[in-house]
């Protein structure tokens, strides 16, 4: 059996430009060809307005039902003529299936009523079929955002906060805030359990403003207490594009007034779409004006091409946790993190890595020239009364605070291996120039994937990065690299002779530049 609601679409204009009296007229004649189309044992209501309730018996299927239906609508579009004038008015039908839909008799009609709005907003002149499992999990949804409302009407959310630390210097930089939800029957509950649930809604921008106000109040209690602490907050894309969003963060600076705008930074997730990433550029630069830091989470998992990663106004990049909790393990995961962080030092950000699980992560990140990490190999989120106490359990933490010191170790061994890694480079390329070798030479000009590149950018940026003068480095191990490029050209171009005869000229630069690596070294040590 099929409960179904019809509504006429254009009956209302009727009424209002010839009268009551020709809309009557209009749902005689819809009644009548209601009752000429349906079958014998079928039967036609008018319940009110334009609207009709059919009850379809003996279907043997859905689609029985649809043909029906589709039947229906045709009779009901076919011009109608009063008085010379030619009347055309349509249908949205909605139906349900019973027992299929297991409910009473004022249940069904409800539903046929829902599914006949869902085919209005489909366009008009449509039929739908009301879905009982899709009506579970609507309810199921109101159930629970009407819950999170609650939670946030009766403070039932909290704030965990997890480090950030220099991995070299053993300095702690700041704190992300994490929401938690502190429920009353089920205990503490992780984001992932909940957040889903208010995305794209205004529950999400509602908790978005708190999280922004109870990380601001808790930066300056820390900060009365003489802890200096940048606070991250995780943004979401719809609360980022709503209209007040630049103007809250400015409220709520000010209402906060002894935290400096730099101590407060934004985490946005690269995996935002690109659609959503055009749109935040604005409201972020207007944040960065204020001096507030923005943060690129979750890179390397996202849409951002490099053509939106230039444009978007992003102070620093994170690491995705996926790929640094598996380097040690997956060679893959391990090009990612290196290709990420030579990609910042590319664009002068500084770098972060999430999910640092031990101190062989530690080690391996600042190998490669990443500094800055956060993890449960550091430290679990914690709630804000425990910071403290583990602030002081970090200083005497002697693991992580001699890391620097062991590496740097490593690090002397390592310059000796790139200087020789570079000369065998020079012999290679050589080689390939005098002999025209155009295809040897390719491999060998990139000068982030040369012997030295990989140290320059790894183990040396880790000891060295700081210093002035390994900038300088750079520069000249750059420019020998463009000169071995326009040698291979003149070979290629069939100038092997001039290319020869300008060598001397790369072997020069060549060894001056180590001369100023070794000094550099030496100087240091």
């Amino acid at each position: 059996m099929a409960v179904c609601y019809l509504d006429l679409d254009g009956f209302k204009p009727i009424n209002d430009k010839y009268g009551h009296d020709t809309g009557d007229l209009v749902l005689v004649e819809i009644a009548k060809r209601l009752e000429h189309t349906v079958r014998g044992g079928d039967t036609v209501s008018r319940i009110g307005g334009d609207e009709f309730v059919i009850i379809l018996t003996e279907l043997e299927s859905q689609e029985g039902c649809e043909f029906i239906l589709q039947r229906v609508m045709q009779v009901i579009e076919e011009p109608i003529i009063l008085q010379d004038i030619e009347l055309i008015v349509s249908a949205s039908i909605g139906f349900t299936l019973y027992p299929s839909d297991d409910s009473d008799a004022d249940l069904l009609l409800r539903h046929a009523d829902q599914a006949m709005y869902v085919a209005k907003d489909r366009g008009k002149s449509c039929i739908h079929l009301f879905d009982p499992e899709q009506d579970r999990q609507v309810k199921a949804f109101r159930e629970n955002y009407d819950r999170l409302s609650k939670a946030i009407t009766d403070n039932e959310f909290v704030l965990y906060y997890q480090p950030k630390v220099n991995m070299y210097t053993g300095q702690i930089i700041g704190m992300e805030a994490l929401l938690r939800w502190f429920h009353p029957e089920q205990g503490m509950l992780a984001p992932g359990s909940f957040l889903h649930i208010m995305t794209d809604t205004d529950l999400e921008i509602e908790l978005g403003k708190w999280v922004i106000d109870r990380a601001l109040q808790q930066q300056q209690l820390w900060q009365s207490q003489g802890m200096d602490l940048t606070v991250s907050v995780n943004i979401g894309p719809h609360h980022l594009q709503h209209s007040d969003f630049v103007h809250h963060v400015k409220e709520a600076l000010g209402k906060y007034d002894t935290v400096p705008a730099n101590k407060l930074e934004l985490e946005i997730l690269e995996t935002t779409s690109i659609e959503d990433l055009s749109r935040i550029i604005q409201p972020l630069l207007r944040c960065q004006e204020m001096g507030v830091q923005i943060t690129l989470d979750d890179f390397g998992t996202g849409y951002s091409s490099l053509t939106y990663f230039h444009r978007l106004p992003v102070n620093t990049l994170k690491i995705d946790q996926s790929f640094v909790c598996d380097m040690l393990e997956d060679p893959q995961d391990l090009a990612i993190v290196e290709s990420v962080v030579r990609l910042a030092l590319a664009f002068h950000h500084p770098v972060i890595a999430e999910g640092v699980e031990s101190l062989e992560h530690g080690a391996a990140l600042l190998r490669l020239g990443c500094q800055l990490g956060q993890g449960y190999g550091i430290a679990r989120p914690m709630p804000a009364g425990d910071v403290t106490r583990w602030r002081e359990e970090w200083r005497n933490n002697t693991a992580w605070q001699t890391l620097n010191k062991r590496l740097e170790i490593d690090s002397s061994r390592d310059v000796e291996s790139a200087i020789v890694g570079h000369q065998q480079w020079l012999t290679q390329s050589i080689e390939a120039i005098t002999n025209a070798d155009t295809q040897s030479t390719r491999s060998l000009l990139d000068s982030n994937s040369c012997p030295f590149g990989r140290w320059f950018h790894g183990a040396g940026y880790f000891k060295y990065g700081h210093l002035e003068q390994y900038g300088k480095l750079r520069e000249n191990h750059e420019h020998i690299h463009l000169l071995a490029e326009e040698l291979r050209n003149l070979s290629a171009s069939g100038n092997q002779k001039h290319a020869q005869q300008r060598l001397e000229e790369l072997i020069s630069m060549h060894d001056q530049f180590i001369e100023e690596l070794q000094s550099l070294v030496t100087r240091i040590n």
